[in-house]
């Protein structure tokens, strides 16, 4: 076996992130950039169930892109044709493709991801959801097995798993009570598998690309990631949002100072920023 869990490491993980609780992860939410573009997003639509159907839209075609995620996100939140079609969401549809076939963003493999808005609208699934996005939002285990389904994809596949976890964002920015939180898993692709490798939590035997190497057995990411959710007691479609954060600066010179540096400006209100250091190097005891 080439990858392994470090056992010691997830402990350990999951000890200091329970000591920072579940406030700390609060913070990290809606701080993303993704959120905030959907924030954005909600305020020019002022419609719950638009902005449910675009992000989930949006949420599966999401993978091989030419941006970041957060500069794709707010490309994508700022497309001002969206809120000409609040209200149907067949016209919704019509514009969030109109979206991807423009997209900067988003533009490798734009055949297969064009199929899969189509697989949505033959199964009329994008009408099901604009209309039972609350039931969805109250049932997110529900969207992402509905989801497969619909797509003939495994449960587990990144976007599926992503789209529960913007819906979970979109629970927030409605100010609804959502469920199933718990039962959803990590949405792996290499910026997680980086970080899982950086803060000693995967192991990988010697090879040419670790990261590579990793995302070869997403489930050891998923299952790692597992027991320090459970230890520190955070879902974790929850702790995403952290290990997103920090994945960004896998690759930096100095990824620590980096890091505190924007965690300075993200948590301006909390005081003294250097008791997040040691938090910090929780997640940068190896460089890739």
């Amino acid at each position: 076996m080439r990858v392994s869990i470090n056992i010691y490491r997830a402990e350990e993980l999951g000890t200091i992130l329970k000591r920072f609780g579940v406030e700390l992860v609060e913070v990290f939410e809606r701080k993303d950039p993704q959120y905030k573009a959907l924030e954005e997003l909600y305020n020019e639509l002022r419609e719950c169930n638009s902005l449910a159907l675009l992000t989930v839209l949006n949420s599966i075609v999401s993978y091989q892109l030419s941006a970041t995620g957060e500069e794709y996100w707010w490309e994508f939140a700022r497309y001002k044709e969206f809120s000409s079609g609040v209200g149907d969401p067949e016209d919704l549809w019509r514009r969030f493709r109109n979206f991807l076939l423009s997209s900067r963003g988003n533009v490798a493999s734009r055949e297969i991801k064009i199929e899969r808005l189509e697989r949505i609208r033959r199964t009329q699934f994008h009408i099901e959801l604009y209309v039972r996005y609350i039931e969805y939002i109250k049932n997110l285990d529900l969207l992402v097995s509905r989801l497969a389904e619909v797509l003939r994809q495994n449960i587990y596949d990144k976007t599926i798993v992503f789209s529960a976890k913007m819906m979970y964002y979109v629970s927030k920015i409605c100010d609804i009570e959502p469920g199933g939180v718990e039962k959803i898993k990590i949405p792996v692709d290499r910026r997680v598998a980086a970080i899982s490798y950086t803060s000693g939590l995967i192991d990988v035997l010697e090879t040419k690309d670790i990261v590579e190497e990793i995302m070869r057995e997403k489930e050891r990411v998923i299952e790692a990631w597992s027991i320090v959710s459970k230890i520190c007691d955070i879902p974790l479609i929850r702790l995403d949002s952290i290990i997103w954060f920090f994945g960004k600066y896998v690759r930096d010179r100095d990824p620590v100072e980096k890091a505190l540096k924007d965690l300075s400006n993200m948590l301006r209100d909390v005081g003294n920023i250097k008791i997040f250091k040691e938090f910090v190097q929780q997640f940068f005891i190896r460089r890739l």
